[in-house]
């Protein structure tokens, strides 16, 4: 059975809401249908110490804690002899500020911005590999690295998402109340919209680095954050994506999609190709009455909405999308 050892510096649970987890989790457990065995070296809770977990029905696979994973990846690769190392987010980074790592052939994804921090060229470190979860971060990678980058899009599930009659949904749905993700642009757009029903969907953990922004509004009901968002699909029938960041992908675009559930929103990173044709995306510059009459004129003209839901659907069933798709784009990567 070949090994696959993937090395992220952020905390990895079965059941995490982080999207790029989440994403990860359901590469691993494709893999491992396909008789490889994926291994995980990832970071640690404050104040734990360093742990290994042996694999569990709930989770088939290896999972190895460390404080600084890129301090324990060579270590790691010596005990498992992986077929190949996938390196995400800081630990990549970090494990690119040693020259000795330059002559190993790394496997480097990104999921989200990375221009922030320092990775090597092709001149430097011939033997790296680079990928991006989206066409917009793999074109930004092509032109940072002057290298092909390949583009490895995350897997969704359909079953996972799939709802019955999300056109029924009579609801604004907003996930994940921080700052980056726009909360300020969805509370301001409730505010304008009073007759409109939203929902305010918490996710990620409510942190000092990304606090949740409390938003008390008559029309504004909170929901806590779910491992299965399938009953907060059903409610919605759009979803307001205002990210102020710059989006690798924008998951929840593509989860809604699968229902035909259209989206509003913001043109930052890859959510334009995310979104396609099954929504509208507005400049983030745009002034709120555009976000108002984005968001109104799904409700009301029906005709409208029934396009846009119908090219959402179709936009999310796209070939290149498919789960076993991807999962052969990922092995062609790593030359599996």
């Amino acid at each position: 059975m070949r090994r696959i050892l993937f090395a992220n510096n952020s905390l990895f649970e079965a059941g995490s809401r982080n999207g790029a987890n989440i994403s990860l989790e359901a590469l691993c457990r494709r893999l491992a249908a396909r008789n490889f065995e994926p291994v995980m070296l990832c970071g640690l809770k404050p104040g734990a110490a360093a742990s290994e977990e042996e694999p569990t029905a709930q989770t088939p696979w290896r999972i190895l804690r460390a404080d600084r994973p890129e301090r324990a990846l060579g270590d790691a690769i010596a005990r498992f002899a992986p077929f190949a190392t996938v390196l995400r987010g800081a630990t990549a980074a970090a494990v690119a500020r040693n020259p000795a790592a330059f002559a190993q052939r790394l496997h480097v994804h990104f999921e989200s911005g990375f221009v922030q921090r320092s990775y090597p060229s092709r001149r430097q470190a011939p033997d790296y590999r680079y990928a991006a979860c989206s066409p917009f971060l793999a074109r930004l990678a092509e032109t940072y690295f002057a290298a092909p980058v390949a583009t490895i899009p995350p897997i969704v599930e359909p079953d996972a998402y799939r709802v019955a009659r999300p056109q029924s949904g009579a609801a604004v749905l907003f996930v994940n109340p921080v700052a980056v993700k726009g909360v300020h642009i969805a509370a301001a757009v409730a505010a304008r919209l009073p007759r409109r029903r939203f929902l305010f969907a918490r996710s990620w953990p409510d942190t000092a680095a990304h606090p949740h922004v409390e938003v008390a509004l008559p029309n504004v009901e909170w929901l806590p954050a779910a491992n299965d968002m399938r009953p907060i699909y059903a409610q919605a029938r759009l979803v307001l994506v205002p990210s102020v960041w710059e989006e690798g992908y924008g998951r929840v675009v593509g989860e809604a999609q699968i229902s035909g559930i259209p989206a509003v929103a913001s043109d930052r990173g890859g959510l334009r190709e995310t979104v396609g044709s099954g929504g509208i995306v507005l400049p983030l510059t745009a002034p709120l009455e555009a976000w108002c009459e984005a968001v109104d004129s799904l409700f009301a003209d029906e005709a409208k909405y029934a396009a846009f839901a119908q090219r959402a659907r179709a936009h999310a069933a796209r070939p290149d999308l498919a789960p076993d798709a991807i999962v052969e784009r990922f092995l062609g990567w790593i030359g599996a």
